[in-house]
Order: structure tokens, then sequence, then C-alpha cells
């Protein structure tokens, strides 16, 4: 079976018909780098917007957990946390750091906002 590279040289080479051989090989290799330049971008904003919902998802189930385990933590429990990194072995470190400094953000905010709300003048 071709590969698609192979493919599109030729049908290049089929639509030059009977030129000379050296410009069949000069626009041949060209198409292919042209070719080639094309399928890296389009495998590179593939693999971003991959990236992106990867890390999406792996945001929005460890944040949840992690806000659970920050006030576990903060109740004096700490026997009761757990050790995110090995849990989740496959997820990124930096994704994991991300989403604790997250829950972190979260459980700070809502402590300042439920507990010692500003005083507000009615």
């Amino acid at each position: 079976m071709k590969d698609l590279q192979t493919m599109c040289a030729d049908a290049y080479l089929d639509e030059l018909g009977d030129r000379p051989d050296l410009i069949q090989v000069i626009i041949g290799e060209r198409a292919i780098e042209r070719l080639e330049h094309r399928m890296k971008k389009k495998f590179r904003k593939e693999a971003k917007q991959e990236v992106r919902q990867e890390l999406g998802d792996d945001l929005s189930d460890l944040v949840p957990e992690l806000i659970g385990q920050l006030i576990e933590l903060h109740r004096g429990e700490p026997a009761l946390v757990q050790n995110f990194y090995d849990i989740y072995p496959g997820v990124p470190k930096k994704t994991l750091e991300c989403a604790w400094s997250i829950a972190e953000r979260a459980v700070r905010s809502l402590r300042t906002e439920l507990f010692f709300p500003p005083h507000r003048n009615l």
C-alpha cells in the first residue's frame, strides 16, 4: 500500500506526463516538501487541540477531588489526604500541580467569602 506522500507525488508526476525527467524530479520533490509541510502543520494543530482537551478533562476531574482533600486537610483530618501523584500516575506532574493550585485558590476564596465576608455598608 502506498503512503500519502507517494500517492501525491505520483498524481503530480502523472499530470506532468511526457515532460523531461528532470522537471518531474524537481517539481515532484517540491510537491513532496510542500505536502510534508502542510501535513506537519495539520498534525501539530490536531495535537495541540488533543492536548488542550485532555488537559481540560484532567482538570475537571482533579479539581473537585483536590478541593475535597483540602477541606479535609483544613478540618484536621490529614490521615484521609491522598497522594495524587500516586493515584494518577498517568497525569503529567505539571497538570496535577496546576489542579492543586486551582483547588487551593478556590478553597481560599470560598473560605474568605463564606466565613469572613467583606463588610458591606447598607
